[in-house]
Parts: C-alpha cells; structure tokens; sequence
C-alpha cells in the first residue's frame, strides 16, 4: 500500500541527449524523464534512453512517459531500460491502470491528470477508484489540460483557484506540473504543497535541450518552497533599560 512518500522531489522531463544527463544530474534534482511518444516533440526511442540510463548518476530515478501505449510494450520497456516508474500521460483505462498494475506494481506508476478550468474532478475521480481498489499509485502528476495535447505545452494551471487536496487525494503523493519555471516554482509549493514538481519546457533552451543553470535555479527555488518560512519578527523594540 502507498504510503504517501514519493522517493523524489524535483523531476526534469523530456530528457533527449545522453550528453547532457552528467550534467543535470549534477544540478541536484530528483529524477529524469524520458518521453516515449511518437507524437512528442521530446520523444526518444529505446536506444537512446538507455543510453540515458547509463549517464545518469545511481540515486537519479528514471521515469518513463507514454501517451496511449500498449500494456505489453510498456513492460518492455520497463525491463529493457530499465526504468524505475511509468508515467500514463494519455487517456489509459481503468482497465490498462489495473492490467499494469498487474505486470510491474502500481506503486512504480504515477498517473498523470490534465485538470480544465483548474478543477479536481479528473484526478478525484482516479484517486477514489485507486483507494476503492487498494491499487494507489506513486503519484499523481496534475498537469493543465491543452486540447488534443498530452502535457509539455507550458501552459500553467491557476494555482490560486484550484485549492487544496482533499478526501483520497490526501493518501496519494502529488506531482505538480504545468508551467512551472525557476521564478514561480517556490509560489506554486507554497501554495499547493505538493510532494513533488516536474518541468520539461521551463528549464530548455531549445526544445528537449536543458539549460543546467536553469535546472540547478529550478531545484535550489523547489527546496526553498518546501524549506519552513522564515520566522516572523516584531517591529516592537526589546526590552528597555
């Protein structure tokens, strides 16, 4: 059963070069990921993500992402890579959710929700059929919904209306996605306090290329956002003598 922990915090996703992993890595985030759909403009082949395996550093957890995918193809995948979680970022089925669940565990899979008009309803809906099955993800990943697109559009959800987690939300890990940038990353946790946040487009320079100073200022910013506010100190003076 989750447990409510997630073992990473800061994710960067649409990792395309094998030659950039040493580096961002380095930049002290959690987790790397890699797109798998044809249709993405940050999608890579087998080959290259393994070859994204081997650059990457031992405690950086590799998340594959697929839209729409075959259940067999994904466990492929899962073992020839390897990965560690599976990202469903397309419209899958309560049916496809359970059937790899069945093949690789559902606490290797983070389900991914596109929310409209900054509403719960979506990833509601999936966290009470998780609990009622006892088959609760790694996380859910919130993402802002673009029609006929599948994430990675930079578009951000409206943080300040869509409010707090509540009734089978609360025992499923959070992943916020969805525009987040170095400069708005620390507001959006303060906010929603979520375990986890992902950025693909907020951190490139060119589509699928990283800049390592914007993924260095993203991490540092995301552990600030979580780090306790500062104390609040009095404008009354001490003690008089």
């Amino acid at each position: 059963m989750n447990t409510g922990l997630i073992p990473f915090r800061v994710k960067v996703c649409g990792v395309t070069a094998p030659d950039q992993v040493a580096k961002i890595c380095a930049t002290g985030i959690d987790a790397i990921g890699v797109n798998f759909s044809s249709t993405s403009s940050r999608g890579i082949g087998a080959a290259i993500a393994r070859k994204i395996q081997e650059a990457k550093t031992p405690t950086v957890k590799l998340v594959g992402v697929f839209v729409n995918e075959k259940v067999e193809r994904i466990s492929e995948l899962v073992n020839e890579t390897p990965l560690d979680y599976v990202q469903l970022h397309g419209d899958e089925s309560w049916d496809n959710y359970t059937q790899l669940c069945e093949r690789i565990g559902a606490h290797r899979i983070i389900r991914a929700c596109r929310l409209k008009q900054s509403r719960w309803d979506v990833a509601l809906q999936f966290a009470q059929q998780a609990t009622a099955s006892g088959l609760l993800p790694a996380g859910i990943l919130i993402d802002s919904q673009v029609s006929k697109q599948y994430g990675g559009t930079g578009k951000r959800l409206d943080w300040s209306k869509l409010g707090t987690k509540s009734g089978p939300l609360e025992r499923i890990p959070i992943i916020l996605a969805g525009g987040l940038t170095p400069d708005n990353v620390s507001q959006a946790i303060r906010l929603m306090n979520p375990e986890a946040v992902d950025v693909a487009g907020g951190v490139e320079t060119n589509i699928g290329m990283k800049s390592f100073d914007e993924c260095r200022r993203f991490t540092e910013q995301a552990r600030w956002g979580w780090s306790p506010p500062p104390p609040q100190t009095s404008h009354f003076p001490a003690t008089f003598n």
